[in-house]
């Protein structure tokens, strides 16, 4: 059975994965130069910041290359104006200590991944394979469904927007109790201390971090400028650490972030279809979810071959 795959990320690379592993052909398509999805990384005269996932959860693990991984010990503490303060206790995460795209990069050794190929219609590939694993997000999925007439009972899936900024000074990282902090006012939604996250993420004598801007702010600065956008996230690290005028800065856009409402897997799937839908908006935002969803939608596959 040869199969095509639409997306790079968590879920399409486990479903290519699962599929070679039972004797099957799968393409990957992937519009751009990345792999991992959401597990995204931006690096910039020698600074690396995670600019989408933050870390990894213990879920995945079983998927996870030791080589370059690092577990993260200190918890999540909260943010709500003033001084931070002790959360939950925290499960194991880990990092990646050259960024978490490693992770997508590693999964897709030995996978056939064309990447910079965008697919903006279906009618040819599904014409050219067997069967279809669409993976993206479900806004974009209805839109490639429609080029091939069908329309799924993908429920009434729901994305956040995420505006995160990496950010790098001059001087030592802040000794803190804690990793990163979940802030419960907006416009800050997630500060990482990336320089306490993993090593190498700054060159020595600096620090970096992340912050990620809240689903409100998120949504209506979308398309506020870049340097409006550090002003707000380096404000933080400034009053909280004392580090002002970062050194350098890099800014990343996520349109669709995570999904704060899911579909449902079984619904948007009915038994018999040869085009699959494997988007996290089907299983959940982590990114053990999507690997779920990829997993999931090659299950249905290889069992449908007998």
């Amino acid at each position: 059975m040869r199969v095509a795959v639409v997306g790079a990320g968590m879920a399409g690379l486990a479903a290519a994965r699962d599929l070679v592993a039972a004797g099957h052909e799968a393409v990957v398509f992937e519009k751009s130069r990345g792999f991992g999805g959401r597990a995204a990384t931006r690096r910039k005269d020698g600074f690396v910041w995670d600019t989408g996932a933050g870390y990894i959860e213990e879920p995945m693990r079983p998927f996870m290359p030791e080589e370059g991984l690092a577990r993260i010990d200190k918890p999540v503490w909260l943010y709500n104006g003033g001084d931070p303060q002790p959360g939950r206790p925290t499960p194991p995460r880990y990092a990646y200590e050259g960024g978490n795209n490693t992770l997508g990069k590693r999964l897709a050794e030995g996978l056939d991944v064309r990447r910079e190929q965008r697919i903006e219609t279906l009618v040819d590939l599904r014409d050219a394979y067997d069967a279809l694993i669409l993976t993206a997000p479900i806004p974009q999925t209805r839109v490639l469904l429609e080029t091939i007439g069908e329309r799924r009972d993908l429920g009434e899936v729901r994305y956040r927007s995420c505006l995160a900024v990496g950010l790098g000074y001059e001087g030592p990282a802040p000794d803190r109790p804690y990793v990163s902090l979940m802030a419960r006012e907006e416009p800050l939604g997630w500060l990482s201390l990336e320089s306490t996250k993993a090593p190498g993420r700054a060159p020595e004598g600096f620090c970096s971090f992340v912050a990620q801007l809240g689903e409100s702010f998120s949504e209506e600065h979308y398309e506020r400028p870049t340097e409006e956008l550090v002003e707000v996230a380096s404000g933080y690290v400034r009053d909280l650490y004392g580090l002002a005028n970062p050194v350098v800065s890099e800014t990343m856009r996520w349109r669709f972030s995570q999904p704060a409402q899911t579909g449902d897997f079984d619904a948007a799937n009915p038994p018999g279809v040869q085009v699959l839908v494997a988007s996290d908006g089907l299983t959940g935002g982590k990114l053990h979810h999507a690997y779920e969803a990829g997993r999931r939608a090659a299950a249905r596959l290889v069992g449908s071959t007998g």
